[in-house]
């Protein structure tokens, strides 16, 4: 089965992971770029972006023809803003170049346990096959063996096209 990792991240937690899922399926990593890029710092940072996910933005991102009629599956990332999905994120998920793929979904979160990011992007899901989702608080190197075991388990249900959990 060919896999692509659709992923948006700006601190590198949702990158992390990315690469980590992409080590353990060969998945092929597909990082989205806002062409308005985000503040990465201070108040404006959790302002815009918050805003940017509240309100359901769909910025337009520079890789925005992204061909995936190859890949039978799709991981599709994000870091949680204001409990949703990133911008970047909402604008992939609202183009129609994926239909009938098995998707599965991950987040990575500062808080909370991102079910309702999740939720949120399923809800953009409904002509795919939705396989299961699992989400991430702060994912670094450092944190790696703590997030290993249920990483691993994860990447061998997308590995077989098994729903997970």
């Amino acid at each position: 089965m060919s896999i692509a990792i659709v992923y948006y991240s700006m601190e590198g937690h949702t990158d992390f992971i990315a690469r980590k899922i992409g080590e353990q399926t060969g998945a092929v990593p597909i990082r989205l770029f806002p062409k308005k890029k985000f503040p990465k710092e201070g108040f404006q940072k959790y302002f815009f972006c918050g805003k940017s996910s509240v309100f359901h933005e769909r910025p337009i991102l520079e890789n925005e023809d992204i061909d995936l009629k190859n890949y039978d599956c799709l991981v599709v990332g994000t870091p949680t803003w204001a409990g949703l999905m990133t911008a970047p994120v909402r604008s992939f998920l609202s183009q129609e170049n994926f239909k009938g793929k098995q998707v599965y979904l991950f987040s990575c979160n500062s808080g909370g346990d991102g079910e309702k990011c999740l939720a949120d992007m399923g809800t953009y899901l409904q002509d795919n096959t939705l396989k299961g989702w699992i989400s991430f608080k702060q994912p670094t190197a450092q944190t790696y063996e703590e997030i290993e075991k249920t990483l691993t388990v994860f990447c061998k249900a997308i590995q077989e096209g098994r729903q997970y959990p």
